[in-house]
């Protein structure tokens, strides 16, 4: 979630230049208690520790802005709230000090704002920022938080600008994990928080207008690349140097596809490819794969028995000791022989009582080293 930003203005009031940011590099929102102008309470984490995502509204009933978005964040409230899809929990924070309750209520009754609004209240006291308003921020059930208008909230259209930003804020809890890239071959639309899981083991490079689309791919060694190239375009792999300066002359056995065919392009080594189309070159009409090896899952470890010098990513299979039998770690010789494990240092190997192999010697010495014992 984005920290607490500082939100901009046409309403700047008297008290802004005495507040502080006094969560501007927290990265959860502040808890806080009010009263509304009817007497009923309202507790942030409460409602948070409920499920609810949460809409705060930092509100002056007099600001001109805060009455232009009065229709487009009762209208979030409506779908997202109570009375609609029961997501959301909205609060209003009159900041003003000289408004009254009697003010608040016409607001409410002249602009439409059914949710409840509490008065009188600063700002920096409960630990947020305001440079005007209105200042939405949308809190989520794990108490991280989003700012709703990057700088303010002084929108050139219509409420509606508003009412979609808050409905989008409070959709994305509570968060989906998946792959979102859209030129993954799992891309998952409904994906709202990328987890990793992208598999680009196959692209397809097509030509729009004077591009390759995508311009540039990072893939594996052995991933398996498509071209489908417009009638008026080829795709030539040429050196660095000529990739960078806009030129055409092919590179002497790289990949050459001809004008408007459907063909592949197979990675066999670790490598950057530069390629362009011929007749566009100049025109900036190139691409560039970036190919690595992939991860080669195995045991990292040079002291365990498994040890594979091949692997680039342990995969957790180490064994350390070599062990299926008792569990030697941290033991004397004394105990070694009193749990039935016998030393047999002529074949430099360790048994258990039935005779299975346990662990190596020399992996024992080293040990028995680290716990003070030759």
């Amino acid at each position: 979630m984005k920290k607490l930003l500082l939100i901009l203005s046409l309403c700047v009031f008297n008290f802004s230049n005495g507040q502080t940011a006094m969560n501007s590099a927290a990265g959860y929102a502040p808890d806080f208690t009010v009263s509304d102008i009817n007497g009923i309470s309202h507790s942030l984490y409460n409602y948070l520790d409920s499920g609810y995502v949460v809409v705060i509204e930092l509100i002056s009933v007099s600001c001109g802005n805060c009455i232009a978005h009065a229709a487009g964040t009762e209208n979030s409230y409506l779908t997202n709230g109570p009375s609609g899809n029961n997501t959301a929990r909205f609060i209003g924070l009159e900041v003003n000090t000289f408004t009254d309750s009697t003010a608040i209520a016409n607001y409410a009754n002249t602009y439409g704002a059914s949710f409840p609004i509490a008065n009188n209240i600063s700002p920096s006291t409960i630990g947020y920022m305001l440079y005007g308003t209105p200042t939405y921020y949308v809190v989520y059930p794990d108490r991280s938080y989003t700012s709703i208008c990057s700088y303010n909230c002084v929108e050139p259209t219509s409420y509606s600008i508003i009412e979609g930003k808050l409905n989008t804020a409070i959709a994305f809890w509570p968060p989906i994990p998946g792959c979102t890239d859209p030129i993954a071959l799992n891309y998952d639309s409904t994906a709202t928080v990328d987890d990793g899981s992208c598999d680009y083991s196959s692209y397809t490079i097509e030509t729009v207008g004077m591009s390759f689309i995508p311009d540039t791919i990072i893939c594996d060694v052995g991933d398996t690349l498509h071209f489908v190239l417009g009638s008026g375009h080829n795709a030539v792999e040429v050196s660095d140097s000529t990739w960078l300066a806009g030129g055409s002359t092919a590179l002497n056995g790289g990949f050459n596809f001809g004008y408007g065919v459907t063909d592949y392009f197979v990675p066999d080594d670790c490598h950057h490819f530069y390629y362009v189309c011929q007749p566009h070159a100049q025109l900036g009409m190139k691409g560039l794969i970036i190919a690595h090896h992939p991860p080669v899952p195995g045991c990292t470890d040079p002291l365990a028995l498994n040890y594979d010098s091949t692997a680039t990513v342990d995969d957790g299979s180490c064994i350390i000791y070599g062990c299926t039998g008792p569990d030697i770690t941290g033991l004397s010789v004394s105990s070694l022989i009193h749990d039935r494990v016998t030393l047999n240092f002529d074949n430099m190997n360790s048994y258990d009582a039935s005779g299975v192999q346990v662990c190596r010697v020399d992996q024992i010495r080293i040990k028995y080293r680290e716990v003070g014992t030759s």
